[in-house]
């Protein structure tokens, strides 16, 4: 039963990922918009590598071919997409946000 699970959980954990490569892979221009909404600098390169790693390392947990390696890949990707994703609309609205004013009495 251990085994089953397993490969559910690499087939649930993969099916994520390559599924959202695949998607930038075959709508390029869509998936180039999203990079570039991120503000980085040469987003036809980030989506590459973006497309390369969901994909391979998608596969790689799969099949379980470096599952250990393949998983910390798609953490670091995960974490670094989401800080990017998240901290740049945070600073934004730092920018324009004065949290003493929400605090005056109306």
């Amino acid at each position: 039963m251990n085994e089953y699970g397993s490969l559910i959980a690499r087939a649930c954990l993969s099916a994520v990922f390559i599924w959202s490569g695949t998607t930038k892979l075959l709508d390029p221009i869509s998936g180039a918009a999203e990079v570039a909404a991120l503000h980085l600098p040469a987003p036809r390169l980030f989506l590459a590598l973006t497309i390369v790693c969901q994909i391979a390392a998608g596969l790689m947990v799969l099949f379980g071919l470096w599952t250990r390696t393949a998983a910390v890949v798609l953490l670091g990707f995960t974490v670094t997409a989401t800080m990017l994703a998240r901290l740049i609309p945070l600073t934004q609205v730092m920018a324009t946000v004065d949290p003493a004013d929400d605090l005056k009495a109306r």
